[in-house]
């Protein structure tokens, strides 16, 4: 909505009649005016469950193998398994994440490396979403149409789709440490591809430690931290731990 659009429909928001009720649906508050979003009242919808996600993205016309392996990924987030419904990338991205207890640093630098490392695999499941970008940019520039609203709304699809790619691989990697202590409990695990003797490499106690020091790391992301400094701190903590 751009701030035009705002604009004609604020006194409509303002003064509504008393059967109407208005909702705005919009991937992120940050993309409504504040004008128009401080009149309206904030709703968070939940996840979805990884089934219904991979019914969707069945009945679009995605394999259900790749549809499998794109919820795990995105992690209870419609938009964001539409995004990586094509991208044949999702399956390394899963391994790179599941692999990281296999390849814990022993000095900092190396911790950076792997961070580093971390960050490059998400780059190849964002192609799409800057293709289309760019293909949108580029009609507004051939219809004489001032581009640079829409660059703003690209910079923030991309920063939460990259926030949003980050953290489904902390969670991946918080599965791996759950399924360890799940095996050796005698519970399900939720990653059953993984050879069941890594699961055994670290202890239960130490297991559940470890995911909840990742889940720390989701919480920096959160706060803004930068992803490397925060991916590096992690993967220092949890070389140390053992």
């Amino acid at each position: 909505m751009n701030d035009e659009a705002a604009n004609a429909l604020l006194k409509t928001l303002e003064e509504p009649t008393a059967s109407t009720v208005f909702i705005i649906v919009s991937e992120s508050e940050d993309d409504l005016p504040p004008t128009i979003a401080s009149r309206c009242r904030k709703v968070v919808f939940g996840r979805v469950d990884d089934e219904a996600i991979v019914t969707g993205l069945v009945a679009s016309g995605t394999e259900p193998e790749q549809a499998a392996r794109v919820a795990r990924i995105a992690g209870g987030r419609p938009g964001l398994a539409l995004q990586l419904a094509t991208r044949p990338e999702v399956a390394a991205f899963r391994k790179a994440w599941l692999g990281v207890p296999e390849r814990l640093p022993e000095h900092p630098g190396q911790a950076f490396l792997l961070a580093e490392e971390l960050e490059a695999v998400a780059e190849p499941l964002l192609a799409a979403l800057k293709q289309r970008q760019q293909a949108e940019v580029a009609q507004l520039d051939a219809d004489g149409i001032s581009t640079r609203p829409a660059r703003d709304r690209h910079d923030r699809e991309l920063r939460r789709a990259t926030a949003a790619l980050y953290v489904s691989g902390l969670e991946i990697l918080a599965g791996f440490y759950r399924d360890a202590a799940a095996a050796q409990l005698g519970a399900p695990v939720r990653n059953p591809d993984v050879p069941s003797h890594l699961f055994t490499r670290v202890l239960p106690e130490r297991a559940v430690a470890n995911a909840e020091r990742i889940l720390e790391s989701v919480e920096a992301l959160q706060a803004n931290q930068r992803p490397r400094l925060a991916f590096a701190a992690l993967f220092s903590d949890l070389g140390d731990a053992g």
